[in-house]
């Protein structure tokens, strides 16, 4: 296949898992400041969603933390592309990879935890619950439906980094093993 020929595709990879973090940092904001002006404009607090499954907003620091590492390691590896490749690759790439893939796997199911454990939390209004204050869907305002799509949104592209951490996982195995083979020839050649 000749994937150390192709060093841009692995620097795409990598651009991708950035654009896409910060694609979900932007809408981690939207979805937080919609939800304030929500309850500024409505006089509904925010406890009164939040209240009632508060032990679930714990597990939010967990997603923000990976989304900061990524950042942070993704766009040093990014900026410092051309000398990792000339020495690469390494196992060291493959367990970043596996790594990533882990915590962002980790990181979507406990996204989609508080989705399926208290949905009139994510998403006020579009779930019946005792705090439902709309009586139909045409009622709720366009800052609470901004927030969910925004949920919702984040949550695809928390799969979508995974996606793209295992694809560049197998890339980086598949040239490691490339690179090893023919190392091994060349030795014997000699």
């Amino acid at each position: 296949m000749g994937l150390d020929k192709h060093p841009i595709l692995f620097k795409s990879l990598r651009l991708l898992t950035i654009v896409v973090t910060l694609a979900i940092i932007a809408l981690e904001i939207t979805e937080h400041k919609k939800l304030s002006l929500f309850t500024q404009n409505s006089g509904i607090s925010i406890e009164d969603y939040q209240s009632i499954k508060s032990n679930l907003f714990g597990i939010k620091i967990f997603f923000y933390i990976v989304i900061i590492i990524t950042t942070i390691v993704k766009g040093i590896q990014f900026f410092k592309f051309n000398t990792l490749w000339r020495e690469g690759p390494f196992v060291r790439d493959i367990v970043f990879g596996i790594g990533f893939s882990l915590l962002w796997i980790v990181a979507g199911l406990t996204n989609i935890y508080t989705f399926y454990y208290a949905p009139e939390v994510i998403c006020p209004g579009y779930f019946m619950s005792n705090l439902q204050p709309f009586s139909s869907k045409s009622e709720i305002p366009w800052e609470l439906q901004l927030k969910c799509k925004s949920y919702l949104s984040i949550t695809a592209l928390a799969w979508f980094n995974v996606l793209i951490f295992l694809l560049s996982t197998i890339l980086y195995w598949k040239l490691w093993i490339d690179k090893r083979d023919n190392q091994i020839l060349i030795n014997e050649l000699f």
